[in-house]
């Protein structure tokens, strides 16, 4: 489950057009606070791996991805819409043949918050 508490407009940042054009990014942040909450309970999985590499490198299994954006529009001329990942990711130093698996869940009550501007993580439960 994804949820966000909402967004809280500042209408003075937004009329500091000075401000914007010096830092876009964190003008936008301090306009909107967006937090969003992901609900990581009953998440889990199950991996088998089999794998061979002569070299360094890294990869990754997707856990979690949103199948549609989640959204909003904030007024007339602003909008926008987020979709978002959890990936597990290996990476090694040195060629590797490995042969493992592993089964993982999240406990009860275990989440993130997101500030989705930033990436940010701003609070947890794990």
């Amino acid at each position: 489950m994804i949820s966000t508490a909402g967004v809280n407009k500042d209408n003075d940042i937004l009329q500091d057009i000075i401000h914007f054009f010096e830092d876009p990014i964190d003008a936008v942040v301090e306009a909107f606070d967006v937090n969003v909450k992901i609900d990581l309970q009953n998440v889990g999985g199950h991996f088998e791996f089999n794998v061979k590499a002569a070299a360094s490198g890294s990869f990754s299994v997707p856990i979690y991805t949103t199948q549609t954006p989640a959204g909003m529009a904030i007024s007339e001329d602003i909008s926008f819409g987020l979709i978002l990942y959890i990936d597990l990711v290996f990476s090694f130093t040195a060629g590797l043949d490995l042969d493992a698996g592993f089964e993982f869940s999240f406990p009860d009550g275990a989440f993130i918050t997101v500030d989705p501007i930033t990436g940010h993580i701003v609070d947890s439960a794990l």
